[in-house]
C-alpha cells in the first residue's frame, strides 16, 4: 500500500507549493528539525525535491561528509526505515541483489540480496 504525505516546499523566490509525496509506513513528522550543517541541509532539501518528483535517488560523496546522516534524516522525516548494508572489498553487484545458499540436502537456493529486500519492504538501503 502506498502511503502519501503532504508537504509544503518553499522555493528560492519565497513561493510555497504544497505537494504530495510517497512516505514510509513508519510514523513521520515533517516538522521535526534535522540537526544538519548548511551543506547537509541543502542535500536533504534536494533529496526531498527529487523524492516529490518521484525520482530514484542516490547520494554519493567523499568519506566522512555526512551522507549517512543526511539519508537517515531523510528516512526519519518521511517515515522510512533505513537499512545499513555492509560492503566489503570483494562484494559484487549481484551479491547486493541475489545470493546463493545451500539447504541441508545440498540443493542450491536463491535468496534476495539486501538491496532487493529493502526495496520490497519499502525501506531505504544505505550502502
Amino acid at each position: 500500500k502506498l502511503h502519501l504525505c503532504r508537504m509544503t516546499i518553499q522555493n528560492s523566490a519565497g513561493l510555497q507549493d504544497v505537494v504530495s509525496a510517497p512516505c514510509g509506513h513508519l510514523g513521520f513528522d515533517l516538522n521535526s528539525p534535522a540537526d544538519l550543517p548548511a551543506s547537509q541541509s541543502l542535500a536533504l532539501v534536494r533529496l526531498l525535491q527529487g523524492h516529490c518528483a518521484l525520482q530514484d535517488l542516490v547520494v554519493i560523496g567523499e568519506r566522512g561528509v555526512g551522507k549517512t546522516h543526511v539519508v537517515r534524516s531523510f528516512a526519519n522525516l518521511l517515515g522510512y526505515r533505513a537499512r545499513t548494508v555492509f560492503c566489503y572489498k570483494e562484494i559484487t553487484a549481484s551479491d547486493l541483489l541475489v545470493r546463493r545458499v545451500t539447504d541441508e540436502e545440498g540443493n542450491t537456493r536463491w535468496r534476495f540480496g539486501p538491496v532487493v529486500q529493502a526495496a520490497l519492504a519499502g525501506d531505504i538501503a544505505v550502502l
